[in-house]
């Protein structure tokens, strides 16, 4: 069994993870996280012409997605920090969690860890949870995303190279159908 079929072992595969997570993240998360957020938010200006917009429906949207694709620019910069500063957690826990085979549980351990981290801000200054809660969810989701990615990457490797038998690339070793004799044979 190699290192990434069961938890993050080296600094190198922390870092990988880490630079997946935030791919998800800035491209897929946050985005949906900021535009669901949005939507609500400029329902709220169309019907009673206050909040992010109050013009035309047009405009409401517009000034929306300007709106997610200005925060998600943003938040990119400093969730680059974020990954440098999450890289130790993110080792501990992949070394913490070797013994655990259930998949399922890295990628929990994962989201939590990752939503945990972004939420710190909030527990310093709480008027920032407008701001750290969406952040917050989409960090989480976007850590399960690239941790069930790199169990979905190991399996792709392990059919490459023709695990015998037939188990997934995380899965235990089978047990040898053969017993030893005892007599060296």
């Amino acid at each position: 069994m190699t290192d990434r079929q069961n938890g993050t072992r080296t600094w190198a595969d922390s870092w990988w993870l880490e630079i997946r997570a935030y791919g998800w993240l800035v491209g897929v998360t946050l985005p949906i996280v900021l535009l669901l957020g949005l939507s609500g938010t400029s329902l709220v200006s169309l019907t009673d012409g206050i909040g992010v917009g109050g013009g035309p429906w047009y405009e409401v949207v517009g000034q929306m997605l300007l709106w997610v694709v200005w925060m998600d620019g943003l938040t990119a910069v400093f969730a680059f920090g974020a990954v440098l500063v999450a890289l130790p957690f993110t080792w501990s826990l992949g070394r913490v969690m070797r013994p655990v085979r259930s998949r399922a549980v890295h990628v929990v351990a994962t989201s939590v860890l990752a939503g945990t981290l972004a939420a710190v801000p909030i527990a310093v200054w709480p008027p920032s949870a407008i701001l750290f809660v969406p952040i917050s969810v989409a960090a989480g989701a976007a850590g399960a995303i690239a941790r069930r990615g790199e169990f979905r990457r190991a399996d792709r490797l392990a059919a490459e190279h023709g695990r015998s038998d037939g188990a997934p690339a995380g899965a235990w070793p089978a047990p040898s159908p053969v017993r030893p004799t005892g007599d060296g044979s």
